[in-house]
């Protein structure tokens, strides 16, 4: 879920994309640099059992941006699992 804090900072009008999660953190950092022109991009950490995951999500806060163009820039980079988190 997206804290309070972040919500209030992007307003209205976003929505938050998840691009994807990555068992590298160096592939994780290198496509959060790539969709950077859409907004902000949060990268967590997700430890799991046996190893930690990395997610990258866009914060979509940007009027000329709609999320499906997040969306389709994810997959025209290979990133076909990208979708909405919340609006």
């Amino acid at each position: 879920q997206t804290p309070p804090a972040e919500l209030a900072e992007t307003g209205n009008r976003w929505a938050i994309v998840q691009i994807g999660t990555f068992g590298d953190r160096a592939n994780a950092e290198r496509v959060a640099a790539r969709f950077t022109s859409f907004g902000r991009v949060l990268t967590k950490d997700m430890p799991t059992a046996d190893r930690t995951l990395y997610s990258v999500r866009v914060v979509v806060d940007k009027a000329s941006v709609r999320p499906e163009t997040v969306i389709g820039a994810a997959n025209a980079a290979g990133l076909a699992d990208a979708f909405v988190v919340s609006r």
